[in-house]
Order: C-alpha cells, then structure tokens, then sequence
C-alpha cells in the first residue's frame, strides 16, 4: 500500500512538472504564440491572393462569354434593368465601345446606366465619359449639357471644367469660355496660356484695331505669336511687318509659304531670322545661314536651278508626340493648346499640268 502511495505521489510530481514545463507566463511561449501567429496570417494571406486571382480570372472568363451573347443594344438594356451584370463591368463594357470608335453604342449604354444609378456620386465618372464621347462625336451642345449636369454634382471636378471651356471655344464663344478660367484657378489649374489665347480671340472675332493689345498680350508667350499673325495675314499683312519686332515666327512660318511675293516686304523680312530662312528656301533671298537642313536643302535646288522638290510642314504635338498634316490650335488627340511645333519637310514636287486628266476633269 505504502509503495502504491509513492508511486502515486511519484506519477504526479512528474505531470506536475510536465504541465509546467512552459508556463503561460513563461516569455518562450509567446514567442511560440507570436510565431504561429505570423505562419497563420502568412499561409492565410497566401490562400486568399490564391483565391483574388482565381475569382478576378473567373470573372474575366464569363464577361468574355457574355460578349457573345450581348449581340445588340436591346440585350445590353435588359442587362443592365435586370441587373445581370455590376456597373462596372456595363462602364469597362462602354468604354470598350468608345475606345474602338462605337461612339452610338457606348453612348446607349452610358445613358442606360444613369437611368439604373440613383446615387449622385456614382453618376459622376459616367456622365464625364458620356460628355466627352459627345464631343468626339461632334454634338457639341449634348456634350455642353452633360458637363453642366456633372459640374452641378461636382462643381470642382477640373477635367470636366477644361472641357467645359474647350467646347465653348469649338463654338467660338469665347467670352463664355473665358468664364470657365477663374473656377480653374481656384482649382490651382495654370490658366495663363489659355486666358491670354482666349482675350486675343475675343479681340480677333470682334475684329478689335486693339492691334497693340493683341501684340503685348502674345508677348506672355511666344506661341500666342502664330494665332496674332494668322488675323494679321487675314486683314492687313501690313501688319506683319510693322510688328514684326514683337513678334514670334519660329511656329508660323509655313502661313507666309503661299504668300504671293508682291506682298512681301523684304527689307522687314531681314529682320527676323526665321523669315529669312524661308524666304530662302522659297528663292527670294541668297547667303543666309539656315537651322533646318530642309531649308538649305532647298535654297541650294534654287541656286544650282534644280526643281525636283519642294518645302512642305508636319506638326508635332509636344504633349502626345502625334503628327499632324495640318495645323490646329488644339491637338485633335489630347487637346493640348498651341503645342504643335513646325517642322519642315522636304516634298517631291508634283507639276500638275503633267498630270493626266487633269485638264479633262478627271
């Protein structure tokens, strides 16, 4: 009995011990704790990045199946009224149609979406895309009523506004477009370029003799010079010549390359150096030193009497890099302004008399 007693007493000092072998306050278990902890959180974080992808491919392999059956805009309307697929997925779907040139099509589904979406802020992004797939299909007073719409939500939305002001400038109410310029300041938008262009063109359109005006104002920056020359070539080119000082030709010189050569002052046109180039290039003018190799290429064919080739001009947009055959003061691809650089090109020369039918009509 007594052996069974010690036994006993034996048996449980040694669980005793065993159970305490790591205490709960022991610092090494909960370093033990905090490992299993992060090793959870590890292999937790890994199953559900496993699990994003598996669900963002799924869901990307039923919108490409679905894209069968959306055969027409009737299908797409019931989409969106049955709520059959997210708002996200109809936009992404919209701007797909936009991006590939289906302006019809993205418009009808951005339509359909404002009329599903009642909350205001969630119609923002959807009215911006739907104002400027308007532009780009040229109803410039759609687009103007859906900006105004948006800006009504978002007075401070800064894309919109731009737009705003670029619309009214396409419908030449520049007075209006000029309104726009003091909302983007508040905004911290630099507005300097665009409000100088749009005080010269409200003075152009109303055909102002405030020619000294428009002249200090193209000096804030130099390629204000091209729009104040083009209105001084239009009425007087009188003009050109007595400001020709102030003035910035670097980015206009392909205005003066069909400019009949009874009208060039050639005393005025030494002063500046840009003019004496082209003039150059056009044969008038011999011993000038030239920056472009096209120029001199083509005042040394006038020289030595070769007329094979002649002076033509591509513009460069400095935003988007993009070529343009013909000038604007927008970019027609980021609608960036007075950013086209000119740049001259050497052209074969086509004699149009030697071509056949010509004189037939054909």
């Amino acid at each position: 009995m007594l052996y069974y007693v010690i036994l006993t007493q034996k048996d449980k000092i040694l669980k005793e011990k065993s159970l305490h072998f790591i205490d709960y306050n022991d610092p090494l278990f909960s370093v033990i704790v905090i490992l299993v902890m992060i090793l959870a959180t590890a292999m937790l974080t890994h199953f559900l990045g496993k699990y994003k992808v598996y669900r963002e491919q799924k869901t990307l392999n039923n919108l490409i199946k679905k894209y069968d059956f959306i055969a027409n805009d009737d299908a797409m309307i019931s989409i969106i009224k049955e709520s059959l697929l997210p708002h996200e997925t109809i936009f992404f779907i919209a701007s797909s149609y936009e991006k590939s040139g289906d302006y019809e099509r993205a418009i009808n589904i951005y339509t359909q979406l404002l009329i599903s979406i009642s909350n205001k802020s969630k119609q923002v992004p959807i009215l911006f895309r739907l104002g400027v797939v308007y532009y780009k299909s040229g109803f410039m007073q759609r687009s103007l009523d859906v900006f105004l719409r948006l800006l009504r939500i978002d007075y401070s939305h800064i894309q919109a506004l731009e737009y705003l002001a670029l619309i009214y400038e396409k419908l030449k109410d520049y007075k209006e477009a000029k309104l726009i310029v003091q909302p983007l300041k508040e905004l911290q938008v630099s507005t300097d370029l665009l409000e100088a262009y749009l005080d010269i063109k409200i003075l152009t359109t109303e055909f102002s003799s405030e020619y000294d005006k428009m002249v200090n104002i193209s000096l804030t920056n130099k390629r204000l010079s091209r729009v104040v020359i083009e209105y001084f070539l239009k009425i007087d080119i009188s003009l050109v010549w007595r400001y020709i000082d102030k003035l910035d030709f670097k980015n206009a010189i392909d205005l003066f390359l069909y400019i009949d050569k009874s009208k060039i002052d050639l005393e005025q046109v030494k002063k500046s150096d840009t003019l004496m180039q082209l003039f150059s290039a056009r044969g008038m003018i011999n011993g000038v030193e030239h920056s472009h190799f096209e120029l001199e290429q083509l005042a040394l064919n006038h020289t030595y009497g070769i007329n094979i080739s002649d002076l033509g001009f591509e513009y460069i947009c400095q935003s988007c890099k993009k070529v343009s055959p013909i000038y604007s003061n927008r970019c027609h691809s980021c609608n960036s302004l007075l950013n086209f650089d000119v740049i001259p090109v050497i052209i074969k020369k086509v004699d149009f008399t030697q071509v056949k039918g010509f004189y037939e009509g054909n």
